[in-house]
């Protein structure tokens, strides 16, 4: 018997390319312009994995919904603007990991809580939009992480039962509603130490440790 179908969801920032520290800065700034310092430990903890309509809520209770969407657009275009200036590269070894998966037809998604605008800029950038036939981004759910939906949605996409999805993360939020659609979840080490996420089932340093095998192993076999 062959081994157990699969489907592998990426993660788009902090898996696909390494934009959080751009993200951290575009946040540092416009926060800084609203008179609100943003320090690094606040950012790990109440703004990274987050969907911009949850933070903006938080952290500015009295705007409407229109005001929050202009703060949102706001910021994100600086963050384009920025990591275009900085240039855009898909996190290494992820490349490789991609066309592995296409040879052994083992399907995959992106799933991330970006705006369109900002998927479009990276796939674009980095010329991976062929990649991911899949995609679900933020706009596209009703409730953000660590929610599931997201991840659900991109599993039906694909045709493959959830427990037998492996996501691909790098945010706590994002961990948490991965366990929570019931997948197996592997945790890069991109924006948080190793202690951080041990509740993911493997933490790895970057794309280098993973392979399709490595994916596989994390399945029981049927039958």
């Amino acid at each position: 018997m062959g081994a157990p179908q699969l489907a592998v969801i990426f993660d788009m920032d902090g898996v696909v390319v390494d934009s959080n520290p751009v993200h951290r800065e575009a946040w540092r700034r416009f926060f800084r312009s609203r008179g609100k310092p943003l320090t690094d430990d606040e950012y790990d903890k109440r703004i990274t994995g987050r969907r911009n309509d949850a933070i903006f809520g938080e952290y500015f209770p009295g705007l409407s919904p229109a005001q929050r969407e202009g703060h949102a657009r706001e910021k994100e275009a600086l963050y384009r603007q920025l990591y275009g200036e900085r240039g855009v590269e898909p996190l290494e070894g992820l490349v490789p990991l991609l066309g592995a998966l296409k040879a052994r037809g083992i399907p995959v998604a992106l799933a991330t809580s970006a705006p369109a605008e900002n998927v479009t800029f990276v796939l674009a950038a980095t010329r991976l939009l062929p990649s991911f036939p899949a995609i679900v981004h933020g706009e596209q759910v009703a409730r953000a992480k660590p929610d599931p939906e997201i991840f659900l949605k991109a599993a039906a996409l694909v045709g493959v039962p959830a427990r037998r999805c492996v996501v691909i993360e790098d945010s706590l939020v994002g961990i948490e509603a991965a366990r929570s659609a019931g997948m197996k979840v592997i945790a890069l080490t991109t924006t948080h130490g190793p202690q951080a996420l041990a509740h993911a089932d493997l933490v790895a340093s970057g794309f280098g440790d993973v392979s399709v095998a490595t994916l596989e192993a994390l399945f029981p076999r049927e039958g």
